[in-house]
């Protein structure tokens, strides 16, 4: 390796410096930083009608495959999230009037682990499986008890415990209903 020798003799500071043009940036005015990920938006009736026709060929779906979030906006309804062809599939947050979901998505359903609020308030947190609860969740109620176990089908199913204002209800739960306590 080279080692750089400096001469103590010569005063660097003295040497003729490179000079850099220098840009005309007008202060005044408004300028907009480039986003990292820009928001696409787009009317999904647009590609409905091309992904339907589509040959369902993993080569020609590919094409759609979105792994940045995209936004898709109906009459009633907001999808922003990641998409697969025509079918929410990856991370995504669904809304309405009168509720919104976050969280996973496969074939166009909750898939995975979600959020739930309705009417702006969270109903349910945990895991879902073809769009509905299934598996470990808790799901809160408006006299604010809350319910800790496993869904099956949308019902309470399985070992779970149900805490009310004064009062426990600990057991094993089948089709919403406790019917052996602990």
């Amino acid at each position: 390796m080279n080692a750089i020798t400096f001469n103590n003799n010569i005063d660097y500071r003295s040497l003729p410096q490179a000079t850099f043009p220098t840009r005309n940036i007008n202060r005044n005015a408004t300028q907009q930083s480039p986003q990292k990920n820009p928001k696409r938006e787009f009317d999904y009736k647009l590609i409905q009608s091309q992904t339907q026709n589509l040959n369902t060929s993993s080569h020609s779906l590919s094409r759609l495959r979105s792994d940045t979030p995209i936004t898709i906006r109906g009459q009633n309804y907001r999808y922003v999230g990641q998409m697969n062809g025509n079918q929410k599939e990856g991370v995504g947050s669904y809304s309405t009037n009168e509720l919104e979901y976050e969280g996973q998505w496969f074939n166009n359903v909750y898939h995975g682990f979600g959020k739930l609020y309705q009417e702006g308030k969270l109903s349910y947190q945990g895991q879902f499986k073809n769009g509905l609860k299934n598996g470990a969740g808790i799901e809160y109620y408006d006299d604010e008890s809350y319910f800790v176990g496993n869904f099956e089908r949308d019902l309470k199913n399985g070992i779970g415990t149900l805490y009310k204002k004064n009062e426990k209800l600990q057991g094993m739960w089948q089709n919403d209903k406790l019917f052996e306590k602990y």
